[in-house]
C-alpha cells in the first residue's frame, strides 16, 4: 500500500543524504568525464592513447581548479580581514532603533543583567590551529581537498577506460 511506498521514498532518501560525501563527487567526476569526452574523441583522431589524453585532458582541468581555488582564497580571505571594519561601517548607516525595537532592545539588556551571575568569569577565547599549514594557508578543509581528489581520480579512470566499461556494460546485457 501507500504507506510502504512512503517509507520506502524515506529510506531512500535517507540513504542518499547518509551517502552524499561519496554521491557527490562520484556525481561531479561523472559530469567531469562527459564534459572532457569530446576532447578525447579529438586526441584520439591525433592518435593520443586514450590514457594519455586522459591524464591530460583531467590534468589540466584539476591544474586550473586548482589555479580558480586559490585565487578565490586569496580573494576570500582579503575579505574577511576587512568585514569587521565593513559591518562597522554599515552599523554606523543605520538608523537609531525607535519605537518597539528600541523597547525591545531595553528588554534584552535588563533580562542580561538579571541574569547574568555577579562573579562571572569571561569566556575564554579558543583558536583552532590546522597542523597541515599547507591547507591552512590556502583556507581549505581536508574534506573538501579529499573530494576534488575523489572527483579526478574517478574521472581519469572513467575517461581512460570509457570504451572497456562501456563494452563491459553492453556484453553483461546479453
Amino acid at each position: 500500500g501507500w504507506p510502504l511506498v512512503v517509507l520506502a521514498v524515506l529510506a531512500i532518501f535517507a540513504a542518499v543524504y547518509i551517502a552524499r560525501a561519496v554521491l557527490i563527487p562520484i556525481v561531479f567526476a561523472v559530469l567531469l568525464a562527459l564534459l572532457l569526452s569530446p576532447l578525447q574523441r579529438r586526441l584520439r583522431r591525433l592518435r593520443l592513447p586514450d590514457l594519455a589524453s586522459a591524464f591530460v585532458l583531467v590534468g589540466g582541468a584539476a591544474a586550473l581548479f586548482i589555479l580558480g581555488v586559490l585565487m578565490l582564497a586569496g580573494q576570500a580571505q582579503h575579505y574577511l580581514a576587512g568585514a569587521p571594519a565593513t559591518v562597522q561601517k554599515v552599523s554606523q548607516m543605520l538608523p537609531a532603533k525607535v519605537g518597539p525595537l528600541a523597547d525591545l532592545a531595553k528588554t534584552t539588556d535588563a533580562v542580561e543583567e538579571m541574569t547574568a551571575a555577579e562573579n562571572a568569569q569571561k569566556p575564554v577565547p579558543v583558536e583552532v590551529q590546522s597542523q597541515d599549514t599547507a591547507l591552512t594557508i590556502a583556507g581549505l578543509s581536508s574534506q573538501f581537498v579529499g573530494s576534488a581528489v575523489i572527483v579526478f581520480v574517478l574521472a581519469y579512470f572513467l575517461l581512460a577506460f570509457s570504451d572497456t566499461l562501456l563494452r563491459q556494460a553492453l556484453g553483461s546485457r546479453n
